[in-house]
């Protein structure tokens, strides 16, 4: 949404390598489990090290792909844990909101965002109606399940959505890291 092309370029980028590492270590590491040889924070130090590589030439279009099947894989069930232990899920509430932002279609200087999801069309149509009434994207059961059902996240995830629409999305993440508005 920014026009940042490359995977290394987005974590070479101060809000957004922040954002990343304190949604990976916060919301996200203490929901994993330890595998041999690594604990869950090693694995994100990992992560990042290989996000930051200018030499793998991964775009952001490309991990950009596909969001109905990597949110509820990959986001959900650690919004799901983190709720469960009553710890924060903002950051994870604002990723949400990025995704649903991103499906609106539009980069932030205007250029159109062309369609990277199998399920674009649905996913437009709702990202565009999510803009009078957040709620309608977590309506979508296929990809939240009962999370539409959970007010907490449901509140986390409007208030991500309008500090988005309203700030843009680095200074959305600035606001996240300074805990300008956090709540769990």
């Amino acid at each position: 949404m920014l026009g940042i092309q490359t995977v290394a370029e987005a974590v070479a980028h101060p809000p957004i390598h922040q954002f990343l590492r304190k949604v990976a270590e916060q919301e996200i590491a203490p929901s994993v489990k330890s595998v041999p040889g690594m604990t869950p924070i090693q694995y994100v130090e990992l992560i990042i090290d290989r996000f930051s590589n200018p030499e793998i030439e991964d775009t952001t279009r490309r991990v950009a792909f596909d969001g109905s099947s990597r949110q509820p894989g990959f986001l959900l069930p650690s919004i799901h844990d983190g709720l469960a232990r009553g710890t924060s899920v903002m950051g994870l509430a604002l990723s949400s909101a990025m995704w649903c932002k991103y499906c609106e279609g539009h980069r932030e200087d205007g250029k159109t965002i062309e369609p990277n999801d199998p399920n674009w069309s649905s996913l437009n149509e709702v990202a565009i109606a999510a803009r009078s009434d957040p709620d309608r994207w977590l309506e979508q059961r296929q990809y939240y399940g009962d999370l539409c059902d959970n007010r907490v996240f449901a509140d986390l995830f409007a208030v991500s959505y309008r500090l988005l629409s309203d700030r843009g999305v680095e200074r959305a993440i600035i606001a996240y890291l300074s805990g300008e508005f956090s709540r769990s």
